[in-house]
This record gives C-alpha cells, structure tokens and sequence, in this order.
C-alpha cells in the first residue's frame, strides 16, 4: 500500500467502526489509490491537495464509468473524509429512489420467476418470505442461529454476515411456522439449505423487500402501549448492536425516536407521489422495519431502498 492510503485511512478510520466498513472504507481508498497511478498523479502531489478539486475529478471519472449514484457515494465518502472536506463540496448525481434498479426488472430475470414455481426451491422461496435474508446469509445458516422464546416458537436469527458482523433478524408471528417447519428434522449444527438449493436464480432482493413492506404494516398495526414499549426496546438494541456507541450518538438516537415522523422529500418524493404511495411514515416503525428486518440503522436506507422503489 502506498503513501496516499494511509494518509487518507488515518484520516477517515475510527476506532469504534465496524468490519464490514473499515473493508468497505479499504476499498474505496485503494480504488482511488489505482485511479491516481492510471493517471499519472503522483500520491505526494494527491496528499498535498487540499481542496475538492481532485476528488471532484475522481467523481467525474466514476459517473463516466457508469456507476451508480449510490456506488459514487460509497466510493468517494472515505476520500472526502481523508481529506477532511465537505461531500456537498463534490458535484455527484443525487441517491434517489428512481436510481435504483436492482431487482427492479422482472424481464431481465425470467428463469428467476421459472425457479419460485420448482419444487427444488419450495423450501428457500417459503422460508425467504419468511425472513426476508441477503442472498449470502442463507448458505452459512444452521437451526442454532434460530433463536426460540418461551413459548417454543421462533424469534429471531443471528445472522452473521456483512464483514463478520452478527444481526438479529426479527421473524414475524405470521411466519414463525414457516421458518418452524423449515428446520423440522435438520440437526442443530447442519446447514439449513443444500448447495443445490442456492442456485436459484429468483431476485431473493425483492422478496425482501416484500417482508421489510410487511414488517412496516405489521409495526404500525400496534396499540399505541405496544409502539411505546417498542421505543424503549430499539433504543436497548441500538445501545447494544453499536458496539462504543457514545453518548452524544445516543442522544441523536432518543431525538429520533421522539420525532413523529419521516417525510419524504425531493426526488423520492415526487416518486412516492406519481406512484400513489406513502410520502409520510411512522418513524418509530420504520426503524423498528430497519433495525429488526434490514440490519440498518437510517431511516433513509429503508424508504429509499426498499419502501418507496
């Protein structure tokens, strides 16, 4: 690693941040560390750059490539910070709902839509709607990741995926038989799905985007008790999940909860708007959707990513 990588990991590495974006934030860095040698800029003329002049550059590059905007952002958001300047410095294409197209196109995946009807791929396809998984967790999960409450039923799945970091996925109480009868007869350190039936070519990611729709309804179907207890319950797993969480980030955290609402704005907006949908959402629900079903922590991921598109 050369000179420049340091300099800018020094800069934007924190201490309490977690693997999977110290991994991403080391990409990023050595991503533009290549974009430099390609063009000729030496990394101690690029360190003595103060101004966003060659990062602006480097954006222009990526969105000439074909990146996508929220690609861009992830690229360019450790280099900003390397260099301590502003992202809204950066002229870069908007992260809007529209952008969006992963899983958005049923007639680019036929055979995926061939697959949900084969017999072979019942048993993910029933128990995907039931959690609403990544891809890449299903082939690592064993009936010991499946977590059961006093009742004998199933509550949630330590998921560990993401660069190592372990997630409890909330399962829904209209889906917990599912998942129950999933496992049935598969002992407790086997893994839950054979090779064989990973190979399904189905859009896994707008099945869950369907269960992050259907955990949004299942929490704003609450008693106004229940919605209460709810608060306290995700500001406990917020404490918990953000390992050297401080306190100021905390109480962001509490402002949150006590905000009503969510409101759209800008381009997602006027997307919501055109389509019918929802401009305004239950913040408190929205999250608990976030940080139960989807393993973040913004509301914004969740409008964006999966409710509005």
């Amino acid at each position: 690693m050369g000179l420049i990588v340091h300099t800018l990991e020094a800069n934007c590495m924190q201490p309490v941040m977690d693997d999977h974006t110290r991994q991403a934030y080391h990409f990023a860095v050595i991503k533009y560390e290549k974009w430099l040698k390609e063009k000729g800029i030496s990394q101690r003329k690029a360190i003595r750059s103060s101004g966003p002049d060659l990062v602006q550059q480097y954006t222009d590059w990526l969105v000439n490539e074909r990146y996508s905007a929220w690609t861009i952002h992830s690229y360019i958001a450790p280099i900003c910070k390397g260099y301590k300047i502003s992202m809204s410095l950066i002229d870069k294409p908007p992260r809007v709902a529209s952008n969006i197209t992963k899983g958005r196109k049923e007639e680019v995946n036929p055979q995926g839509k061939k697959d949900m009807e084969k017999e072979k791929y019942k048993r993910i396809i029933s128990f995907a709607r039931a959690t609403g998984l990544r891809r890449s967790d299903y082939g690592r999960l064993t009936p010991a990741d499946i977590h059961f409450d006093v009742t004998g039923q199933p509550e949630y799945i330590a998921v560990k995926s993401k660069g190592g970091k372990v997630t409890h996925q909330v399962i829904l109480p209209a889906h917990r038989e599912a998942v129950k009868n999933t496992i049935s007869g598969i002992k407790s350190d086997e893994k839950i799905f054979e090779a064989k039936e990973l190979r399904l070519h189905t859009d896994l990611h707008a099945i869950r985007r369907q269960v992050a729709a259907e955990a949004y309804k299942y929490y704003c179907a609450l008693p106004d008790s229940e919605k209460e207890k709810l608060k306290e319950k995700l500001l406990d797993t917020y404490k918990y999940e953000k390992k050297g969480v401080t306190p100021e980030q905390i109480r962001k955290f509490e402002k949150q909860l006590s905000m009503p609402y969510y409101c759209l704005r800008g381009a997602n907006k006027a997307k919501a708007i055109a389509e019918g949908k929802p401009i305004r959402y239950d913040r408190v629900c929205l999250l608990a959707c976030n940080m139960y079903h989807l393993s973040h922590f913004r509301c914004d991921v969740g409008i964006a990513s999966y409710l509005v598109n």
